[in-house]
């Protein structure tokens, strides 16, 4: 029996089947919440829909009288929105100490109490394989698999955060996000926090975003909620790190080549008499550039006809 039927049966009968009651006043407010419930829930769908700033996908079940509304999916994955999101990340990223400014902290105490905190990071461009990622992690019950990880998108270093917020009527889907985000920024700049740095992380210009919208319950009841998963990640990949280290065991030990197979000193010398004293000179290890190794990738994809990424050019270059 549905609660529409059991309510409407307490309504009109005594329990012990004795004599009938009719209360009118009852019925009425009964019908009532449940018609304004609809009519509320059908006017933010509507709202949502004008705004065409959401995808709504709406499942609503008539169960013997009673309506009952078990999900409300919003998917937000248009070009404006991923471009104000990887706006609000970088605004924070390039200048960290005004983002702070703005939620009240105090530049000079946070320069002295937060010594690691840079004027500026590098910023970040959206990546395919990161959103992806974000979006698989970001589903209900792993309903999307993750991507699998080709050589190209083997980041040496990755991050992941995320959030979510909770609200009763609508809420413009910019709005969340920069909720999110700036109190992410605040637990990043907890000088107590111990765990990695993301929207901080010194290690990162990538960045994939996913945003799901549902409902979160609580005791009281139940609210309409974003979630938001970002991955971030380095340019640099785990095969270009093996390359740089290799490079770097050479430099460090110059001599060792000699040992490695195909190498013949008397060749080396045929070639350039001055490779025996390159051999007994000490070389600092050399670090990774962000420019140049953007320049090396546009490099690559140009010898390998692959084209050029426009994502890895740095300051116009």
């Amino acid at each position: 029996m549905t609660r529409l039927k059991r309510g409407i049966l307490s309504i009109l009968y005594k329990k012990d089947g004795a004599k009938r009651l009719i209360n009118f006043s009852s019925l009425f407010r009964f019908i009532r919440i449940r018609l304004d419930w609809m009519a509320h829930l059908l006017l933010k769908i509507y709202v949502m829909v004008m705004l065409k700033k959401i995808k709504v996908y709406v499942c609503i079940f008539f169960l013997a009288g009673s309506f009952f509304v078990p999900f409300v999916s919003l998917a937000s994955d248009t070009e404006e929105d991923l471009a104000y999101f990887l706006e609000l990340i970088n605004e924070i990223r390039l200048d960290p100490f005004a983002g702070a400014e703005a939620l009240g902290y105090d530049r000079a105490v946070l320069a002295e109490t937060l010594p690691w905190l840079k004027a500026s990071y590098e910023p970040c461009v959206m990546d395919d394989f990161l959103s992806s990622r974000a979006e698989a992690r970001n589903s209900l019950d792993g309903e999307i698999p993750e991507p699998e990880i080709s050589p190209q998108h083997d980041y040496v270093r990755t991050g992941e955060t995320g959030a979510a917020v909770s609200f009763l009527n609508f809420m413009p889907i910019e709005t969340a996000f920069r909720i999110i985000v700036e109190n992410l920024l605040k637990q990043e700049l907890n000088p107590e926090r111990v765990g990695p740095l993301n929207l901080l992380g010194t290690d990162f210009d990538r960045v994939g975003v996913s945003v799901r919208s549902g409902v979160q319950l609580f005791d009281g009841g139940r609210q309409n909620a974003y979630f938001v998963t970002i991955c971030f990640g380095s340019s640099l990949l785990k095969s270009e790190l093996q390359v740089l280290t290799m490079v770097n065991q050479a430099r460090s030990q110059p001599l060792s080549v000699l040992d490695r197979p195909g190498v013949s000193l008397t060749a080396l010398l045929d070639n350039n008499r001055d490779v025996l004293h390159a051999l007994f000179r000490n070389y600092s290890p050399l670090k990774e550039s962000s420019i140049l190794h953007g320049s090396a990738q546009n490099y690559s994809r140009a010898l390998t006809g692959t084209g050029d990424d426009p994502s890895l050019f740095r300051d116009g270059t």
